[in-house]
């Protein structure tokens, strides 16, 4: 467990942008249909996904 934590941290001090996507999922911020829209996606698709739903997650901090 003190392994994922260091992770989780790590995350959180170099990536906050995916960090906040991940609470958002966890917190159930980011509906299931979009969850499941991101898995037919490609490559770049996802890309943009991400991007566009961290803006909104981090627009309602």
């Amino acid at each position: 467990m003190k392994k994922l934590d260091q992770i989780v941290e790590e995350i959180k001090e170099q990536r906050p942008a995916l960090y906040g996507l991940i609470i958002g999922i966890i917190e159930n911020k980011i509906p299931k249909e979009e969850e499941e829209r991101f898995l037919t996606l490609s490559q770049e698709g996802k890309k943009q996904w991400i991007i566009d739903w961290t803006n909104l997650l981090e627009g309602q901090a």
